[in-house]
């Protein structure tokens, strides 16, 4: 009994904000081992699992187990949503149908002596794995056959990786966390950089605008960030891209490079969002979560705690060496994929440009979502805005619009459903130009 109902609290309890694998483990597979060794005919539990119904899920669990993932692929691709549950509990029943049938016709014969020689075996086998491993070499080394849909390589573009830190990164090896400081506009390389832009990999999706207005004013901008690192001192993020200290030990070198340059002005920007456990219900991702040496513990209210401690340290920080703070907003956080939205628009020539403007619009996430993700930092930022220690920019006004935050128009102004691309970075050159400009 107590098996079960470990099995049974793993099942309900445990969500995509619950830290696995690690001890968490630990539940179902201690459930799994109770049964298997105290489950038998002479108590309720075992003659329950040893019932009809039981028995034939388990004979069917390793194909449906097989089955399910390419079903739930599919049906993922094909909606741009993420598929609700009643087409879920479909796919399912799905499952197991075709389960059933791998079951009766392909393992049941195999199980029967004498339908198949060893030989035939091994040959089938082989064959199909050659067959199937070169199906998908040839489809990699082709990049997936982009030229079998009749697109416009701009739109190609707008999801591709940014380059702009190539020159910098080249030598390095940004996978260990190895990376450095790349200047950027004047890239005055005998001068104090007039502003330095940390973050995570939203800050190099906003670098060819604040290079772009660096440039026209005549300034220096240093920045340096890393994928899944926030930009506060005094904490760690687990679960996350890098090796237990990386993230720490790289916020702390920015301290001190703006320190021994006596750099004026530092631009933090991040997906805050990631490091809060907050995300939209509809999705589901591995969670970052955040800790300190004080607060070790990885939960959502950790993560929450050490990022509020943490931006306050940073911002006193920053603020003693003499070094105004700008906080930039999270962009809002799209509830979709973007690549998958633009090539089905370019796919359907039935639409016209009003109609796809709509269909944009409707698939964009609406500002009620919006703010409900971002109310746990955004109050945050304006509490230190108000206290005037910190100057807080907000993205809102160049992407929301009639109680929709847009994806794009005809063109999408992201890269995937978080980071922006150019085109989307472009809207801020504003925004940007007034922060250097003050």
């Amino acid at each position: 009994l107590v098996g079960l109902l470990l099995i049974g609290y793993a099942v309900v309890g445990f969500d995509s904000s619950t830290p696995f694998p690690g001890l968490n483990a630990l539940v179902p597979v201690l459930g799994a081992v109770l049964i298997i060794v105290f489950a038998h005919g002479k108590t309720w539990v075992g003659s329950a699992l040893s019932s009809r119904a039981p028995v034939a899920i388990g004979m069917l669990s390793y194909s449906a187990y097989l089955w399910h993932q390419p079903v739930f692929a599919f049906a993922r691709q094909y909606n741009l949503n993420e598929p609700g549950l009643p087409l879920m509990l479909a796919l399912t029943l799905v499952s197991l149908a075709l389960a059933w049938l791998s079951w009766r016709f392909v393992e049941q014969p195999f199980r029967k002596a004498g339908t198949f020689n060893r030989r035939q075996i091994f040959t089938t086998a082989g064959a199909a794995s050659t067959l199937f491993v070169a199906l998908g070499l040839v489809g990699y080394v082709n990049n997936g056959f982009p030229q079998r849909f009749a697109v416009d390589p701009e739109l190609h573009q707008a999801f591709a990786d940014p380059l702009i830190r190539e020159k910098c990164d080249q030598p390095l090896d940004g996978k260990s966390g190895n990376v450095d400081f790349c200047l950027f506009g004047f890239a005055d390389k005998e001068a104090v950089p007039d502003m330095a832009l940390f973050g995570d990999s939203h800050s190099e999706a906003l670098l060819s605008t604040f290079d772009a207005a660096a440039r026209d004013q005549g300034r220096t901008l240093a920045h340096i960030g890393l994928g899944g690192c926030l930009p506060l001192l005094g904490v760690d993020v687990a679960n996350g891209n890098y090796a237990a200290g990386v993230c720490e030990a790289l916020a702390e070198r920015e301290f001190e490079y703006v320190k021994q340059q006596r750099i004026k002005k530092v631009v933090l920007v991040a997906r805050w969002t990631l490091y809060t456990g907050d995300d939209y219900s509809e999705r589901t991702m591995s969670t970052y979560f955040l800790t300190s040496r004080a607060d070790p513990q990885k939960s959502r209210e950790t993560s929450r705690r050490v990022f509020s401690q943490a931006l306050e340290h940073t911002i006193e920080a920053y603020r003693s060496i003499g070094a105004e703070v700008f906080i930039i907003a999270q962009v809002p956080q799209q509830m979709i994929n973007p690549e998958s939205l633009y090539y089905r628009l370019a796919r359907d020539a039935s639409e016209d440009d009003a109609q796809a403007l709509q269909r944009v619009s409707e698939l964009s996430v609406p500002v009620e979502k919006h703010d409900l993700l971002q109310r746990f930092t955004r109050q945050l930022f304006l509490r230190a805005s108000q206290s005037k220690h910190i100057s807080l920019i907000t993205l809102d006004d160049a992407f929301c619009k009639d109680r929709q935050c847009l994806i794009g128009d005809l063109h999408s102004y992201y890269k995937d459903f978080n980071h922006l691309n150019a085109r989307g970075a472009g809207l801020l050159a504003g925004q940007i130009s007034h922060i250097l400009d003050q």
